[in-house]
């Protein structure tokens, strides 16, 4: 657990849990774009099936409705993360059938870069 300068816990706060979102499924994107093998299906039934089932697995299954709004918060992270997982791997299947050579940004590096470069669009 992260340790304040001051020796108390910190507890994790959405945004850093969202940040932990995006680098796991980045990371878990870059495996599946280096190999050889196509990524695994996706649609938007799948997509909406995988994000739903997560909420259920974790808010009923794992009984996170006993833990009130916080089992709440968490079950919709859960979902939140099968979401994005999913949706990152449709883009790579939908950029690897169009042919396209250049696939997503896949990790923050990348991300930062596009960002700085394309930031001007974004401010005006």
């Amino acid at each position: 657990m992260n340790m304040t300068p001051e020796g108390q816990d910190r507890k994790p706060t959405i945004s850093g849990n969202l940040r932990r979102i995006n680098q796991e499924t980045s990371s878990r994107l870059s495996a599946i774009a280096r190999s050889d093998a196509p990524p695994p299906r996706t649609g938007r039934i799948r997509i909406l099936a995988l994000t739903c089932a997560a909420f259920v697995r974790t808010y009923v299954m794992k009984k996170n409705f006993t833990r009130g709004k916080e089992g709440f918060i968490l079950s919709c992270e859960a979902a939140m993360e099968a979401l994005v997982q999913a949706v990152k791997v449709w883009e790579l299947a939908f950029r690897r059938a169009e042919g396209a050579r250049r696939l997503p940004p896949s990790n923050e590096a990348d991300v930062k870069n596009l960002s700085s470069r394309y930031a001007t669009w974004t401010s005006s």
